[in-house]
């Protein structure tokens, strides 16, 4: 008896700490992706890639502005135009609810080759997100 209950306290807490986590959504020119895939994209073009996030609780610690975008394990910035994808615009935020954020990131397919994109939000209080994506240029 004693076990089942252990099995569903632990059940309850890590159901419970994954439905805190973010709810991120991405769409690269109008198109949703989803993390874990590879994108292909044209040398030389521009791109959109919208970011929304919704903080799946309240009093969330971590800002909009504290998520960070890694091009290549490098931090992604205006400044940095030696990477492989050459941001165009700064990374600005816009709250649309309380709990609810986004931001446009416009950049530039400059090298070809393959990369890879990751977002994180470095969460202490609850469990976070870490995703990367896949990212080919030809």
């Amino acid at each position: 008896m004693k076990k089942k209950l252990l099995i569903v306290v632990l059940l309850f807490v890590f159901g419970a700490v994954y439905s805190f986590a973010c709810e991120m959504t991405f769409f690269l020119d109008g198109k949703q992706v989803v993390p874990g895939q590879t994108l292909s994209l044209d040398q030389g073009r521009s791109y959109e890639l919208r970011v929304n996030f919704v903080e799946d609780h309240g009093n969330c610690p971590v800002e909009p502005e504290e998520t960070a975008f890694l091009l290549a394990e490098e931090k992604w910035k205006t400044t940095k135009t030696a990477l492989p994808l050459v941001l165009t615009r700064n990374v600005v935020w816009t709250d649309i609810s309380d709990r609810e954020h986004e931001t446009v990131l416009v950049f530039t397919a400059q090298q070809t080759g393959k990369t890879t994109l990751e977002v994180i939000r470095d969460c202490t209080k609850k469990a976070g997100y870490d995703e990367i994506f896949y990212i080919t240029v030809k």
